[in-house]
């Protein structure tokens, strides 16, 4: 997940077994590039995965989910280039807006950051030079361009919604652990624009 945890307790390696299988699949299919997503525990993943990947992943879209942040800093030396869209919602006892200590149970309590600093590390370590906010109905989007090779970085931060996938089915989970459910804005749709806007052929910023 997120390489604050698990890693150590399961010895495994889940970006070399990721790395095997974007290899065994490119073997199969002719494929243009590799873009990779998650919720929660695999939004982690696929943050982590992307910044430690062996393959070239043209990018991210991680929702309900943060990436350790040392990983975001230890990738400066790797010239990543990879797009990157975060999505929270501003409900998420999970991950809160501005960040802070969260207790998943069992006795497992992690300081989490904010969304905006999450973003904002992705946007340096890509040298984004230029910031934009829009707001529209219950969405407030930060973006950032003009970073390495015409990638981008985007923030979407939803009012009204808690731990859940947008436009899914609602975490089966009390309101009290994940808060609220806003299904207006459908995540998968928004992700599948990102990546088709983002993909290497038509990167244009």
């Amino acid at each position: 997940g997120s390489g604050r945890i698990g890693a150590t307790l399961m010895a495994t390696d889940d970006v070399a077994f990721l790395d095997r299988l974007v290899a065994v699949v490119r073997s199969q299919l002719a494929i243009d590039a590799v873009f990779v997503t998650g919720f929660d525990s695999g939004a982690a993943m696929a943050q982590r995965f992307a910044l430690e990947s062996q393959a070239t992943i043209s990018g991210v879209a991680a929702v309900a989910g943060h990436v350790w942040p040392p990983l975001i800093e230890r990738a400066r030396a790797t010239n990543r280039s990879l797009s990157v869209l975060l999505l929270f919602g501003n409900d998420d006892p999970q991950n809160p807006r501005d960040g802070g200590t969260v207790d998943y149970g069992n006795g497992l309590v992690l300081t989490t950051p904010s969304p905006l600093a999450t973003a904002s590390a992705f946007a340096q370590l890509l040298q984004c030079t230029t910031q934009l906010g829009a707001t529209a109905t219950i969405i407030q989007s930060t973006s950032w361009h003009a970073c390495r090779n015409h990638t981008q970085v985007q923030l979407l931060q939803v009012d009204g919604l808690g731990h859940h996938w947008p436009g899914g089915e609602p975490t089966a989970l009390p309101p009290d652990i994940v808060g609220p459910y806003e299904g207006r804005l459908r995540a998968t749709d928004a992700i599948w624009r990102f990546f088709n806007q983002n993909k290497p052929a038509t990167r244009t910023n």
